[in-house]
């Protein structure tokens, strides 16, 4: 009984030093990689965004990547909703869950909010 005890406080910590960790050293490309639940081509139909449901710790979270049919990465990461209403605005600019993206420089992931890759 004493090592169960023990043992579950071991995970409890290891778990809440991981969520702690993670929400002030984060990195987008390191988020997992979920269930491909739909894809949005863009106008020009050049690149598209995959859009993906993930099962986190933490509960569920959306998930999305701009690809050109070559190479993907990620522009979009939110766990802190269910929500995936995603269209594009034009070639350069998607909207994810109503946050603009110019998905050629900017990314948002909710534990940081949005920033500029080219900075």
């Amino acid at each position: 009984m004493t090592v169960l005890f023990f043992l579950a406080m071991f995970t409890m910590a290891f778990n809440m030093f991981g969520a702690i960790y993670d929400s002030v050293f984060y990195n987008i490309d390191d988020v997992p990689s979920g269930q491909l639940v739909a894809e949005y081509n863009s106008p020009n139909g050049k690149q598209k965004i995959l859009c993906y449901e993930v099962k986190t710790v933490l509960g569920n979270g959306v998930r999305c990547s701009l690809s050109d049919g070559e190479t993907e990465r990620n522009i979009y990461w939110n766990t802190e909703t269910n929500e995936k209403t995603i269209y594009w605005a034009d070639n350069d600019t998607a909207v994810i869950n109503g946050m603009h993206i110019d998905v050629e420089t900017v990314v948002y992931d909710s534990r940081g909010g949005i920033y500029d890759e080219t900075l």
